[in-house]
């Protein structure tokens, strides 16, 4: 049967060193990421080499704001019992998704503003952040290969629909398939756990190819710079919100009064997303209309020079 046993996380392992699943599936990603930024930024007339540099400092800034997130948040962080350096042990699991979005893409806006002062950042910010769906779409089945954002235990019958790959792994009993790593928690014989990165992640896809493709390339009329950043924000804060309460509670971070921090930041997202959508019709139709009345005034001192 393929894959009838459980997929090891670690590809390669020589010695102290290894590879891991989850590593390859993010670097794909942010490869991904980079080359649809290259070419949405090529469509605007820019030349793709502009996000070049700026990709070696988000990526790896969005990293750190990841792990940043989940260890400022979360009760399993080494943080909470002093460890500092635990930080660094990123091998050891901890990377919060929305953390890495909100560092890597301010350190990615803040250089391109400093270093490409006549290009648009609005539109930098159109052509580069959808894409970060593409990243994270591939990054949840990194999350498949460690068995991790899993949702809770259902009967295995009410998921038949699923490709037997996956059923195979997360089913439970059968000699510890379906195991959640380093918790212990297993699902029954008969049970599996609820196959939540693969939601995520189709989501995630849809989401992308709406945004970046189809209303990149056909949203004419009444379409503002940076309205592809702002539905990127609402698309994927929804996306968290509908799917988070599914998640097994072992891998939902901390939160107040009950509700989970990577809610609150979801729905901070969408109301983020709303804002930007909002202001910058209100800004460019003020700019408008400050175009307007210059050209005005610049016409009538013609006129009286004329006289």
């Amino acid at each position: 049967m393929l894959f009838a046993d459980k997929i090891s996380p670690v590809i390669i392992e020589i010695g102290n060193f290894s590879i891991r699943w989850y590593a390859i599936f993010i670097l794909i990603g942010a490869v991904l990421t980079l080359v649809f930024s290259q070419w949405a930024m090529k469509r605007g007339g820019y030349s793709k080499d502009l996000l070049n540099t700026l990709f070696f400092i988000a990526f790896p800034m969005g990293l750190v704001g990841a792990r940043l997130w989940w260890c400022i948040a979360d009760s399993g962080s080494p943080w909470k019992s002093g460890d500092v350096l635990g930080f660094f042990r990123v091998w050891e699991g901890g990377l919060a998704v929305q953390g890495g979005v909100i560092l890597g893409a301010a350190a990615g806006i803040g250089y391109f503003v400093w270093k490409f002062k006549d290009a648009s950042v609005r539109y930098a910010m159109d052509a580069v952040i959808p894409n970060i769906l593409i990243a994270q779409a591939l990054g949840r089945w990194g999350n498949f290969m460690n068995q991790e954002v899993y949702g809770a235990c259902v009967d295995a019958s009410s998921v038949n629909y699923l490709p037997g790959f996956i059923k195979n792994q997360m089913m439970g009993g059968n000699g510890g398939l379906g195991e959640y790593v380093g918790t212990g928690i297993k699902c029954s014989s008969s049970e599996m756990a609820h196959p939540l990165f693969l939601y995520e992640s189709l989501l995630n896809i849809l989401g992308w190819v709406i945004i970046n493709f189809i209303l990149r390339i056909f949203w004419k009329k009444g379409y503002h710079k940076c309205d592809l950043a702002a539905l990127y924000l609402v698309w994927y804060g929804v996306v968290r919100v509908i799917l988070e309460p599914m998640r097994n509670p072992e891998f939902i971070m901390d939160g107040l009064w009950g509700i989970p921090v990577s809610v609150y930041t979801s729905i901070l997202f969408i109301v983020l997303g709303i804002a930007m959508m909002v202001f910058f019709r209100i800004y460019d139709h003020k700019h408008k209309q400050k175009l307007q009345t210059n050209e005005v005034e610049v016409d009538v001192d013609e006129e009286e020079k004329d006289d």
